[in-house]
């Protein structure tokens, strides 16, 4: 609690500061993603998994090579980081 008596991890968007992810269930706190139930790694490679299923990348084959590499990064950091993917 601050002086004020406010919770400071409080973002004042309905979302505790600490919550675990809905995806990989490893505690992390909100940074501001678009999700408010997932971490940022999983927030990110979620929606670019969404891109490839929705054809996003067309018939680039560079680009959604591109994607399944960012897909793989991030999906390392977040078993680096204890989540259970």
């Amino acid at each position: 609690m601050s002086a004020n008596g406010n919770n400071r991890f409080n973002t004042g968007h309905g979302v505790s500061g600490v919550f675990n992810c809905a995806n990989c269930g490893r505690r992390t706190r909100h940074s501001g993603q678009a999700s408010e139930s997932m971490c940022r790694q999983c927030d990110e490679y979620t929606a670019i998994e969404n891109g490839i299923v929705n054809g996003g990348f067309g018939d680039s084959p560079e680009e959604q090579a591109e994607a399944e590499a960012r897909i793989e990064k991030l999906m390392s950091e977040v078993r680096a980081k204890g989540g259970n993917i």
